[in-house]
């Protein structure tokens, strides 16, 4: 157990209200919502994790995470998607957190249609009401939420803080907490005004979640990208990016998290804004269809192709732009075999040839060793031939941020 001592500034007016939904809004327009953090759940594992053990019970959870974009009002998306059960959040809060970690200006009460909890269905998700809250890109937000009756969220498994019982939601200061690595039922942080001409989601697995980079350092290859973008001073670099990889996540099969193909249409499309989708994932069914240790839940590259093909579909009913990026070199992996790395080598052909995604980035041409293409570049892997390092990403972000801009520049 540990003492976290969360400090409040004077306690200011902040008003909740209703937004009516709005009809579709052209890129670049901020008189909409978009997302500015985003975080695709996982389903519970009994037994396969500590945190979710035990259920939450009659104690307050808070997470603290970063905010992509800027805007004059904020509401957040609260999941029971892959619910099995009722989940009742008896109060929840969303704040600001400063530099060292304090929370200053106070908080704010989330309510739902005005009231301060809410029972999500099994299978569904709510947003809170709209808060009147200015915040601005790249600031990071504390949301909390007490749970008044035991559950197991079926939420991302995030650093959180959870306190001793009791609401403290609002608290100045926070009782006796402890840190661990749990659920979490923020999945969405949603703002209003942004000056945000495209919302860019990069869905995939552990190497775009961040997997190997430095914790807590926000240098995965979305976040590094997305201060690349906001770097830039022109009109083409107004972007929000989401990051809805999962580790572990495969295409075609469960395993740690839904399948990529069932989770698709509400992690990827169903993003509030979204004009483009970077698709890097397929890795992990090649890995585990091939593993030497004992093949199972065999696809071959024809499968990851019908696959790729289901979503390029979806995708431009919903008219969304999707990039296929090439999946990265893997020899030396703990599940790499050479059948498997005939049929990636098929995969990254067909991305680079077939002209059905809209565009396409050869992160495998970046990533490879030029004289061992099976592999990472050395200098680029965090040491288990499968996942970059911090120099891995950026090297990801900057090959992304390149051919974003080419395609403005196009136009």
């Amino acid at each position: 157990m540990r003492r976290l001592m969360i400090g409040l500034c004077a306690t200011f007016w902040l008003c909740a209200c209703v937004r009516a939904p709005e009809l579709a809004a052209s890129p670049g327009d901020a008189s909409r919502w978009i997302a500015a953090w985003s975080s695709a759940p996982s389903p519970f594992l009994p037994g396969g994790h500590a945190a979710y053990l035990e259920p939450y019970d009659d104690v307050t959870v808070r997470q603290i995470l970063r905010i992509d974009a800027g805007g004059s009002e904020v509401r957040v998306r609260f999941t029971n998607d892959l619910g099995v059960e009722a989940l009742r959040i008896g109060a929840a809060s969303l704040g600001r957190v400063s530099t060292n970690g304090v929370a200053a200006g106070g908080f704010a009460p989330l309510t739902f249609a005005g009231e301060p909890g809410v029972v999500i269905p099994p299978g569904a998700a709510m947003l809170s009401d709209a808060v009147s809250m200015p915040v601005r890109r790249f600031e990071d937000l504390v949301v909390s939420a007490y749970f008044p009756e035991p559950v197991r969220p079926t939420g991302h498994r995030h650093r959180v803080d959870q306190s001793q019982p009791g609401d403290h939601t609002r608290a100045a200061v926070w009782p006796e907490s402890e840190a661990v690595r749990g659920a979490t039922v923020a999945s969405g942080v949603q703002v209003y005004g942004a000056p945000v001409r495209r919302v860019l989601v990069a869905f995939g697995d552990s190497i775009t979640e961040g997997a190997g980079a430095t914790p807590a350092a926000h240098m995965s290859w979305p976040a590094q990208l997305s201060r690349r973008l906001a770097s830039r001073e022109s009109p083409e670099g107004d972007w929000a990016v989401v990051n809805a990889g999962i580790s572990g996540n495969r295409i075609l099969h469960d395993g740690g998290s839904q399948n990529g193909l069932a989770r698709f249409e509400r992690d990827a499309l169903s993003i509030a804004g979204v004009t483009e989708v970077i698709v890097l994932e397929g890795i992990n069914d090649l890995g585990v269809a091939y593993a030497p240790a004992g093949p199972r839940d065999v696809v071959d590259a024809d499968d990851l192709i019908l696959a790729y093909r289901q979503m390029i579909e979806n995708a431009h009913l919903r008219g969304v732009r999707i990039l296929g990026a090439t999946i990265l070199p893997y020899e030396g992996a703990v599940y790499f075999s050479p059948a498997g790395e005939a049929e990636r080598v098929k995969v990254n052909t067909w991305i680079r040839d077939s002209g059905a995604f809209d565009g396409v980035i050869d992160l495998d041409a970046v990533m490879r060793d030029p004289n061992n293409p099976v592999r990472l570049l050395k200098v680029y892997e965090v040491g288990d031939r499968l996942h970059p390092n911090d120099a891995g990403y950026a090297a990801m972000a900057d090959a992304v941020e390149t051919f974003l801009m080419e395609q403005v520049e196009s136009r």
